[in-house]
């Protein structure tokens, strides 16, 4: 009986270890072509240090390593200057990547071909072709890459094309007639490699039938690739940042679909007869992809994990070529690139894969202090209450002795009070190893702002490393989904550090070990001051004898105005000062206005504050707009903004940050005095510095608020997965009330004032809350759709009532608001006072982008005939509605009020309940909140109150 037993429990054992091995895996290794993988970087250079660009109230991060001297240097075409392109390629080197891959049919990126040759540096330049753009700089760059350029990857006298979208816009049978028309044109002398997006979008389908397709939906996938490889020379699969689970209510790579069926049914397809050894397999890893356009994110970094999980899992393949997207992806903060709030960990983790998939032996960064472990920190900077905090501690194997270390955690208030502290975890400093903390921040939330302490205990002692970048607490709602790493090897040395406060003005007086690159004063998390020696940028900054303004103009997307005879003038006032290349002041009182297109372009002004009283801002676009803008008005409402057809806003802000990129500071010190803005209700402050070597140093988070006493509400708690109660200072939480009246223009200010919730009629919101850089992003909710396209006007009307107060009149028409105004933690109200004209169609009367989520609502409706309804969206795509027979009345005005506790919802018309519902929470997505309707559900009347509350709903 025991035999039996034990030879159950072997083979029981050798089961489940040969599953687990099989698990794993999953797959059988390619057949590599090329002599082997060879990793290179998608760049857009979306991020260059041109004139034209501005980093600042425009990214969510930024370059760690700008130096605006390369700006001088522009001789080239390609957007980017010779400088700053070799100072990127050094980085990449460092990184021991092969090379770039760009696109030569974006704006001037042709031109990178040429500046290769002009680079003292061997990395590769590999077009990435679009098939489906018309623009002939693809074609050329094909041409000039088989031209004997020198940093093309060549295999048996073939260069190397990559693609994008390619599926998306060709079936087979069009791929083979292009590729043979390039064939004929160029000769049998390039391997193409179509991209293959849509595998990716099967995750949801495999996630829902736990870990498998059906039967039919496999075999398709499987019959496609082999329609594809029988025309191309392999496979592209690129965009694994499509790849997400939901995990913590985050959505994080999904590493088991991405292994067990993408790369699987690629390589299953691949080791068949017809294709085994005959065919390039390129896959990609990914950092991950945040804050990208007006849907919050796709998918989280997570720490290191995604970057780690996404390259691991391609390594494993064994492929010919692996793309990291992306190297300068601002905007969707994918960049590999050294950035403030990357710093230099994804340089590290990057090298340590690479060396293992090269045969190098690791080693340290040059200029490491060994003495120090190897550890990186991670976490969300910014987070709603209920959403989890985690601190991912990751060792880093650099050719070390491997030794048992240990660490622990310390999170702490603003003033230095431990709030928790964790018990010590062991690592080996030989293996790639992460320690995670977590806590739900429910448990924390009575703090604005946090601090994190790590300590390491190595050899019998024990050294505590501090100076991260603060977390940010908010109630309810965050637009920003930012992670920010740190290498303790990267943290800059302080020597001496005094900061205070007085009121708004802020002292500081630092001194380090380092000459610095930049010193910085840090307002929820955007760059509001950076110090420089000369003052020339900061001249474009409200001061005590001056006032400035930041003028922004912006059209509608796809279109593009040059105007030959444009002025923005200032009769009467000389001592204006104008600028908007980097370099450049013009003086006077006119200034030419050349272009407008769909991103909101910077234009500073600066003038006296004695000549306030009689500087009015006149508007001569001929065939655009003709007008004025009374600065006074502006200086006290904060903005005022003006809209047109097509699309057109211009903006004219009080301006109290930072207008540009500074010059390298290039000192060990700085002292100065500067006043934080107020125009925002909850404001957490701190410095940051980064030295010339890109090490950097966060001080202590300082909370500007009037503190009320407490308010019990209830938040989702992502951990826990389910509501809980907490408390809250009483100020923290929304209350925000709109005002429609025109006294700032053709926008909408909250009666709070705060300026991160300012709302834009028919216009992008962004240039108004100065974050983010327009259309392009998160700014306007319908960018893209035929509708805009047809439309000239998507202004509603400010009309005042008898009664004295203002609406809005919507036909076709919308008014927007920012990412952050509707909870996605917490419950809220919701109230608005309504004109419906008829009610014989459905019309959405408060919808959001993309009819995508703005924290868990997805509509409030008037369904044919009156009954009022609302639509609700969860993170696991699923729905929830209330259907009332609740009635709105048509010619005259309607109350309707939702009231969501969370997980319960209900409508209140005209004094009379629905009764609560049960809803779906957390929300799908974070974007922004639209009155007014949709292309084909636009409401057609009158609003005249609008208002989101997060006090509980009682």
């Amino acid at each position: 009986m025991k035999l039996k037993i034990f030879l159950f429990l072997s083979v029981f054992f050798l089961f489940c270890t040969c599953r687990a091995d099989a698990e794993k895996k999953s797959f059988e290794r390619h057949k590599r072509i090329f002599p082997r993988t060879v990793v290179v970087v998608q760049t857009p250079r979306h991020s260059p240090l041109c004139d034209h660009e501005d980093y600042l109230g425009r990214w969510n991060d930024y370059p760690l390593l700008w130096d605006t001297k390369w700006n001088k240097d522009d001789t080239s075409t390609a957007r980017v200057p010779l400088g700053d392109y070799i100072q990127q390629q050094k980085q990449a080197e460092s990184y021991l990547l092969d090379g770039f891959a760009f696109f030569p049919g974006l704006w001037h990126c042709l031109g990178f071909l040429k500046l290769s040759r002009q680079s003292p540096s061997n990395l590769l330049e590999i077009p990435i072709i679009n098939l489906w753009h018309r623009d002939t700089k693809d074609m050329e760059a094909i041409r000039q890459a088989l031209d004997k350029h020198p940093h093309q990857y060549r295999y048996k006298g073939k260069i190397l094309l990559l693609s994008y979208w390619t599926q998306k816009f060709f079936t087979p049978e069009q791929l083979k007639k292009k590729l043979t028309a390039m064939r004929a044109r160029f000769g049998d002398r390039f391997y193409f490699l179509p991209d293959m997006p849509r595998l990716g979008n099967l995750g949801y389908e495999w996630r829902k039938n736990k870990g498998r397709l059906t039967d039919k939906m496999q075999k398709e996938q499987e019959e496609l690739l082999r329609q594809y490889l029988r025309v191309a020379d392999g496979i592209y699969f690129g965009e694994s940042h499509m790849l997400h689970t939901i995990e913590n209510s985050e959505r994080v790579f999904y590493t088991e679909f991405y292994r067990k069926f993408i790369i699987s049914t690629i390589l299953k397809i691949f080791n068949e007869p017809e294709f085994k050894g005959r065919k390039l397999l390129a896959l990609s890893a990914l950092n991950g992809h945040e804050n990208n356009y007006g849907v919050g994110y796709q998918c989280s970094h997570n720490g290191t994990r995604t970057l780690r999980d996404s390259l691991q899992t391609a390594c494993e393949a064994n492929p010919d070529v692996i793309m990291l997207p992306e190297w300068d992806e601002s905007n969707e903060n994918t960049s590999l690139r050294p950035t403030l709030y990357n710093g230099f960990v994804t340089k590290r983790v990057v090298r340590y894969f690479l060396s293992k998939l090269k045969g190098l032996p690791l080693s340290p960064l040059p200029g490491d202090d060994v003495r120090i472990p190897n550890l990186t920190v991670s976490f969300r900077k910014t987070l709603a209450i209920g959403e989890p905090l985690t601190v991912e501690v990751l060792n880093i194997p650099d050719g070390g002795k491997g030794e048992n270390i240990s660490c622990h955690i310390e999170i702490c208030s603003q003033e230095g009070k431990v709030l928790k502290r964790f018990a010590p975890r062991g690592l080996r400093t030989d293996k790639l190893e992460e320690q995670r903390f977590l806590t739900g921040t429910e448990e924390l939330a009575s703090e604005r702002a946090l601090q994190i302490f790590v300590y390491v205990r190595k050899n019998g002692s024990t050294l505590c490393y501090s100076g991260f970048t603060p977390v940010e607490l908010r109630v309810g709602t965050t637009y920003d989904y930012r992670w920010a790493k740190h290498g303790l090897r990267d943290l800059l040395p302080v020597k001496n550090v005094e900061i205070t406060h007085k009121g708004n003005f802020f002292s500081v007086d630092f001194d380090c070990g380092e000459n610095m690159r930049i010193a910085a004063l840090n307002l929820n998390g955007d760059i509001i001051y950076s110090h420089e020696n000369s003052g020339e940028i900061n001249r474009f900054r409200e001061s005590a004898d001056f006032a400035a303004f930041s003028i922004n103009a912006s059209i509608k997307d796809g279109k593009s105005i040059i105007l030959s005879d444009g002025w923005l003038s200032i009769p009467g006032v000389e001592e204006c000062e104008w600028q908007t290349t980097y370099n450049r002041i013009t003086r006077g009182s006119r200034y030419r206005l050349r272009w407008i297109s769909q991103s909101a372009r910077k234009h500073y002004l600066r003038l006296p504050l004695s000549k306030i009283g009689q500087a009015k801002l006149h508007l001569d676009l001929p065939g655009v707009y003709t007008g004025s803008i009374d600065l006074a008005t502006v200086r006290k409402e904060g903005i005022y903004a003006v809209c047109g057809d097509n699309g057109l806003q211009i903006s004219v802000s009080r301006f109290q940050r930072q207008p540009r990129m500074t010059p390298a500071l290039d000192a060990n010190c700085c002292r100065f005095t500067v006043e934080v803005p107020d125009d925002i209700v909850n404001r957490t402050v701190f410095f940051h510095a980064v030295s010339m070597s890109g090490k950097t140093w966060r001080s202590r988070p300082f909370v500007l608020e009037k503190k009320e006493n407490p308010v019990a509400i209830r938040v989702f708690s992502s951990l826990q997965g389910r509501f809980v109660k907490t408390a809250v200072p009483g100020n923290r939480l929304l209350k925000i009330a709109y005002d429609f009246s025109p006294k700032a223009g053709q926008m909408v200010k909250p009666t709070n004032g705060d300026r991160s919730f300012f709302g834009a009629l028919g216009t992008p919101v962004s240039p108004l809350v100065l974050r983010n850089r327009g259309q392009g992003t998160n700014g306007d909710p319908y960018k893209g759709t035929p509708y805009l396209a047809k439309t000239l006007n998507t202004i509603p009307k400010q009309i005042r009532q008898s009664d004295g107060s203002w609406a809005l009149d919507f036909k076709n028409t919308y008014a927007a608001f920012p990412q952050d105004l509707m909870p996605t933690q917490s419950g809220y109200t919701v109230k608005m006072e309504i004109f419906p004209r008829d009610i014989k169609r459905c019309q959405l009367i408060l919808g959001t982008r993309y009819r995508n989520t703005a924290g868990s609502l997805a509509g409030i409706f008037i369904q044919p005939g009156g009954n009022i309804s609302a639509e609700f969206a969860g993170l696991n795509y699923n729905t929830s509605k209330i259907n009332t027979r609740l009635q709105v009345r048509p010619g005259r005005w309607n109350t309707i009020e939702l009231r969501n506790t969370g997980d319960t919802a209900e409508l209140i018309v005209n004094g009379k309940s629905s009764g609560r519902k049960k809803i779906c929470y957390p929300g799908r997505y974070r974007t922004l909140a639209v009155l007014g309707g949709a292309p084909g559900m636009f409401f057609d009347g009158l609003v005249r109150h609008f208002s989101v509350d997060q006090t509980p709903a009682r």
